[in-house]
């Protein structure tokens, strides 16, 4: 008797399907992470990291007859999954926004991981009550899209998961992912105590994004305190160990002073004829590129000094690049050539 709808898949039917599309799905994670990295690369958006993650075989199979799926290469979105490891809460809406413009997207849910006062409650069953605390992630299902450039035609039809969390979300979510799995009920102290440490986690985060926020605009008060006519008299201005030594103040305030690094920087900007409003125009475009260099290549951008990283933005200037050619033994600029070359190749 005829039962409707499609019949279930079997699992040597799944496997042969799985072996045929991974690496389709490899192919999308790939193009999603260096697409994502570019966006918040232009964007000047740090970031922690962006990974991705296909599901082994046995894991999807597993995942897809738990959930009773008949075609679970339709309704299983998370075979690719691709994670976006942020600082800042307030640059995960910056994020999503950027891959709302890149991919077709749908926000797929908010995500909460909590502890309350009564116990813990896994992310997918967490309520937005006032006792709760914890960490969000937001997730999204992908595609792309019909006019993404180069086309891929045979990766059109696949989906992606796409999680934005911060660096201390991330933490909670990590160490506090084995506590909900387990089944038994975990004592009343060791639910106090996950309800203190989540608490702890979630207040710094948002002190460290409010800091954040009064840091960016103590900055731009210190430029608008300037009229649009002082501004202009001031980038205008010639190019001086003092008045370089200024704008670096204002422009990189997270990096270190180093005044022979600055003083030999001016005598260089000096000679090869870069004026304040020259740097200040490179600067403002494409900083964001060579910060992301930095993190990848050094692992913290904050041990740089300020001359170094004004030094190796202008790397960005084909002007620049073609009179000051890395040196045969510069690796590190050569690095970041190769670097923007594979990330943003339209620049050089």
């Amino acid at each position: 008797m005829a039962t409707g709808g499609p019949r279930i898949i079997t699992r040597e039917e799944f496997q042969e399907r799985f072996v045929q599309l991974k690496p389709k799905y490899d192919a999308l994670g790939k193009r999603i992470v260096r697409e994502l990295q570019e966006d918040v690369d232009k964007a000047g958006i740090k970031v922690d990291a962006i990974r991705c993650r296909i599901k082994e075989e046995e894991e999807a199979w597993n995942k897809q007859a738990k959930k009773g799926y008949r075609d679970p290469f339709s309704e299983l979105e998370d075979f690719c999954g691709v994670r976006i490891i942020c600082l800042f809460p307030s640059d995960i809406q910056a994020i999503a926004k950027l891959l709302s413009k890149r991919f077709n997207a749908v926000c797929r849910k908010e995500l909460a991981g909590s502890v309350s006062t009564t116990g813990f409650t896994p992310p997918w069953k967490r309520p937005a009550d006032a006792d709760r605390f914890g960490y969000r992630s937001q997730h999204f299902i992908v595609t792309l899209r019909e006019s993404a450039v180069p086309p891929a035609p045979e990766l059109e039809s696949l989906k992606a998961e796409i999680q934005i969390r911060t660096m201390l979300s991330h933490a909670w979510s990590e160490l506090s992912h084995g506590f909900y799995k387990k089944s038994y009920a975990l004592p009343q102290e060791h639910q106090r105590r996950l309800a203190i440490l989540s608490a702890v986690l979630e207040s710094a985060d948002e002190e460290f994004d409010i800091f954040h926020g009064k840091r960016v605009s103590y900055n731009q008060t210190l430029l608008d305190a300037c009229s649009e006519e002082q501004r202009k008299d001031f980038i205008g201005a010639p190019l001086t160990s003092r008045t370089l030594q200024t704008y670096l103040d204002l422009t990189f305030t997270d990096w270190k002073r180093d005044s022979a690094e600055m003083a030999k920087l001016c005598e260089e900007f000096v000679v090869a004829n870069v004026s304040l409003e020259r740097l200040d125009r490179v600067v403002r475009e494409l900083h964001g590129i060579a910060e992301a260099f930095m993190i990848e290549a050094t692992g913290n951008y904050y041990t740089w000094s300020q001359a170094r990283i004004a030094k190796l933005v202008m790397d960005l200037d084909p002007e620049w690049l073609a009179a000051n050619p890395p040196a045969p033994g510069d690796s590190f600029r050569k690095e970041f050539q190769a670097f923007v070359k594979k990330r943003h190749h339209a620049l050089l």
